[in-house]
């Protein structure tokens, strides 16, 4: 059965929504996490049990990017849980 995401609680859904994955400095192990270079100096973890929409307004700021590898891996980790 193919999910329609376009659609929640019955209303549309707008353009500007962004799935969002909270972050932790918090070394933490298991399928519903993935550790990655944050940066030069720290390590972050991805609670991929924790996403969730967001709208993109609310977004204020960029605070970092992550590889396309490490987010393909995630994406993975996704599908997979």
């Amino acid at each position: 059965m193919k999910k329609n995401f376009n659609k929640w609680n019955g209303k549309k859904i707008i353009d500007e929504v962004c799935w969002a994955i909270p972050l932790s400095k918090t070394k933490k192990r298991g399928k519903y996490y993935f550790a990655f270079p944050f940066d030069e100096s720290t390590t972050s973890v991805a609670i991929l049990s924790q996403i969730k929409p967001i709208d993109a307004h609310r977004l204020s700021r960029k605070i970092g990017d992550m590889s396309e590898e490490n987010f393909k891996t995630v994406i993975e980790k996704l599908k997979q849980n």
